[in-house]
């Protein structure tokens, strides 16, 4: 499986309550950044952009995290796609 951004907008739209568009914001946020290295400034991005607590930062990281984590290991064990 090859994840796009569309995909990966969707994934995170189905496991948390955020709108397609809020999802998107997460997504540019994210893009902005290099991700792994940039745990504070995401989430202080995050927190500002969509009006949320560290806590609900936090949980987002993690599911976004996960996402990302799920992906990486698909390309590992399928590196010329399905």
């Amino acid at each position: 499986m090859n994840m796009n951004k569309k995909e990966f907008i969707e994934t995170l739209k189905e496991n948390t309550s955020y709108t397609e568009r809020e999802c998107s914001l997460i997504n540019e946020i994210i893009e902005r950044h290099f991700f792994p290295t940039k745990k504070d400034e995401v989430m202080k991005e995050w927190m500002k952009e969509l009006n949320i607590e560290k806590g609900e930062a936090e949980k987002l990281w993690q599911i976004v995290s996960s996402i990302l984590k799920n992906e990486i290991k698909n390309k590992l064990k399928h590196p010329f796609g399905s």
